[in-house]
């Protein structure tokens, strides 16, 4: 990474981390670029296994997936590369990989990013 005036990212030469999420008892793997700390915002070049489907949940931020290879299956459909999916602040959402190959993709927020599965009922009571 260039620390000057821009900030420059090769991400072919950079690891990807791995984090566990304790809801889903499922890894991910994020290369974190710019974090809600130094911006406000968050933009990750991020990877979901095949299978892996995030339960419903929503954030208190406006987030956007622009997909580069896979699919990103989401409740509403199934995103191919170069597709960008936003999803509006506070709007309760499932999404992630197909079951036949892994989605690589850059997910980026329009403030701190946090994430809070909802129970089938309140997820009900949005639909409506």
């Amino acid at each position: 990474m260039n620390e000057g005036k821009i900030k420059a990212f090769e991400l072919d030469k950079m690891e990807w981390q791995e984090f566990f999420d304790e809801h889903m008892q499922h890894r991910f793997f994020d290369k974190r670029m710019i974090g809600a700390e130094e911006e406000g915002i968050v933009v990750n070049f991020s990877k979901y296994d095949k299978g892996f489907y995030k339960d419903a949940h929503r954030h208190n931020c406006s987030h956007g997936i622009y997909v580069i290879s896979g699919k990103l299956r989401t409740d509403e459909g199934v995103y191919g590369p170069g597709s960008f999916v936003w999803h509006s602040e506070g709007s309760v959402a499932r999404h992630g990989a197909t079951d036949e190959e892994d989605c690589v993709f850059l997910f980026v927020t329009n403030k701190p990013f946090d994430i809070i599965y909802v129970s089938e009922e309140e997820q009900k009571e949005t639909e409506h």
